[in-house]
């Protein structure tokens, strides 16, 4: 699966994946770099060419991503929690569920690391 992915490439690039939100025609992440981790350009390149060959190995076609990525750079700890809350709520402020606990496509796995 399209998570399944986004966890594995993670950690092989060396980010934390603090909120994440996939929606029916976006993702929201919120991942933080580690120590010696890869540029992000190449994590979401990674993420975005396996998950690619999966939507047509099971008989997708065309493209599933659009070229490029948008980046904004958190400067102050305190803002994690409030992306992070924008990015579990995406899916109610979207019309899809009544509360973020009943979408399956979002999560927290990583603590941001100090």
């Amino acid at each position: 699966s399209v998570i399944t992915v986004l966890k594995e490439v993670a950690q092989k690039f060396g980010y934390a994946v603090i909120a994440f939100c996939l929606m029916p025609d976006h993702l929201h992440l919120l991942v933080q770099a580690k120590e010696g981790c890869h540029s992000l350009e190449q994590f979401i390149g990674a993420f975005k060419s396996v998950t690619t060959s999966l939507y047509w190995r099971q008989g997708g076609e065309g493209k599933l991503w659009q070229r490029g990525f948008y980046e904004h750079i958190v400067r102050q700890e305190e803002d994690l929690a409030t992306i992070s809350d924008y990015i579990m709520n995406n899916p109610v402020r979207a019309g899809l569920v009544e509360e973020p606990e009943q979408y399956p496509w979002l999560g927290q796995w990583d603590e941001p690391i100090m």
